[in-house]
């Protein structure tokens, strides 16, 4: 997937293979918030400059909450990350919340993005 920006952490670190996965399941949910609706996307764009959390709540951003049975969870992130899933560390906390964070930035990114790009 193309990915907006380069990705911040060096090579071969699990933070670096973190991002490249917020980024990509970002860039996915994204690519399904429009309808293809020309209102829709002056809408969002308008929602997400002014901050205006009836926007902002209205979509579901990805995350590892769990809220839903099938989600990406936290196990599977370790896994693809290559860390043992139930360690014990520290460093599976930061790399879930460096998830959290990473996708929900990648996410809004892209919904920004697309709504720009329909908008010209």
């Amino acid at each position: 997937m193309t990915h907006n920006q380069p990705n911040p952490y060096s090579q071969y670190t699990p933070e670096h293979k973190v991002w490249e996965i917020a980024q990509d399941n970002g860039i996915a949910a994204a690519s399904w918030v429009f309808d293809g609706r020309q209102d829709a996307y002056r809408i969002v764009l308008n929602g997400i400059e002014d901050c205006d959390p009836e926007v902002l709540d209205y979509f579901r951003v990805p995350s590892l909450s769990g809220e839903f049975a099938d989600d990406y969870s936290e196990d599977d992130l370790m896994g693809d990350v290559g860390w043992v899933p139930n360690d014990g560390t520290m460093l599976r906390d930061d790399l879930a919340d460096q998830y959290n964070r990473e996708v929900s930035d990648s996410f809004w990114s892209e919904v920004e993005r697309i709504a720009r790009e329909n908008l010209t």
